[in-house]
């Protein structure tokens, strides 16, 4: 795995672990320096019409044009669910029998564009701390 910055610079990542249900990976680079980090704020302090700003990468194998995109959002919810009974997963025989009746429970929901390929990025406030990690996308169509 090769984990690409802004500035155009990469570095060789391993999978320390990653979930198929909510699409997000932990990745660990080795590196001689230290990289500059985000900090972590309270999600629990957050509050519906909140703004937020969702960063990702959704032009990832389809357009560069796309990569390092930053929107922005207000909190529309809090508390919400997903059910793996509305999710593909279920229907992919690797994870259909393990996730039949299984919930995540208590995402943020807002209203910032998130498309495929932003999974994995920070959502964050205006203060600058990451409060939750962009991980799904409810849609009617898909």
């Amino acid at each position: 795995v090769t984990v690409y910055f802004p500035d155009r610079s990469y570095f060789t990542a391993q999978i320390v672990g990653n979930d198929p249900f909510t699409d997000v990976a932990v990745l660990k680079i080795d590196v001689e320096e230290p990289l500059p980090a985000m900090s972590f704020g309270d999600s629990d302090e957050t509050r519906v019409g909140e703004w937020i700003l969702a960063i990702g990468n959704p032009g990832i194998g389809r357009s560069a044009q796309l990569d390092f995109t930053v929107t922005a959002g207000i909190v529309s919810a809090l508390g919400r669910g997903l059910s793996l009974l509305q999710n593909d997963l279920y229907n992919d025989p690797r994870y259909g029998p393990d996730a039949a009746g299984f919930a995540i429970e208590d995402f943020i929901q807002t209203d910032a564009v998130i498309n495929p390929g932003n999974s994995g990025g920070p959502m964050v406030n205006l203060r600058g701390q990451v409060v939750g990690i962009n991980s799904a996308i409810a849609s009617e169509t898909g």
